[in-house]
């Protein structure tokens, strides 16, 4: 979680994948 919080960048890329994750799961459904 430190990684994370020292890098916001990082922290951006991976919410734009769990909104990417998210949008696919709600399309398979």
């Amino acid at each position: 979680m430190k990684g994370l919080s020292t890098y916001p960048r990082s922290h951006r890329f991976f919410s734009k994948i769990a909104y990417f994750n998210i949008s696919c799961f709600i399309n398979f459904i």
